[in-house]
């Protein structure tokens, strides 16, 4: 039987490059998250429709890691029991769905071209730093405008 090669999640390259991206407002005494930002979710498959590992916890917390020291934080689903979501794409139109199970990341960003290359390099590694190849990556940019307290509110 031949043995899957663990594959090590290469982010080096993106631990320093691209300048600041932390949204401003977390500069603040105390950090905060409000004013305008890009929010990033990233799908990343952890299980193939035959249940063969993709991505495993450790992939997700070098991956955390890097996108805590990066942009302040990621918001996550959680992967231990069974991964949260799934999702499935046909693709061939006369073909069969094929199903993987996920984990969806969401990230908050200044709102500059840096970001988007960030995202744009980080989604090539990703393509190929799971066990399985992956055709795709899931990325998604949104603008968005995070909510400032009341004035008064601690």
């Amino acid at each position: 039987m031949a043995k899957r090669r663990r594959k090590k999640l290469d982010l080096e390259s993106l631990a320093s490059v691209f300048g600041d991206l932390h949204v401003p407002s977390l500069s603040l005494a105390p950090p905060q998250l409000h004013g305008h930002a890009y929010r990033f979710m990233i799908v990343l498959p952890l299980l193939s429709q035959t249940g063969e590992a993709v991505f495993t916890e450790l992939h997700l917390q070098r991956l955390h890691r890097l996108l805590d020291h990066r942009f302040g934080g990621v918001l996550a689903s959680s992967s231990i029991a069974h991964p949260t979501w799934y999702g499935s794409y046909l693709p061939k139109a006369n073909g069969d769905p094929v199903k993987d199970y996920h984990c969806v990341m969401y990230v908050y960003t200044q709102q500059t071209d840096a970001a988007d290359r960030f995202f744009q390099n980080l989604k090539t590694i990703l393509k190929t730093a799971g066990f399985q190849e992956q055709d795709e990556i899931l990325i998604e940019r949104a603008p968005v405008w995070l909510v400032e307290a009341a004035p008064g509110d601690s």
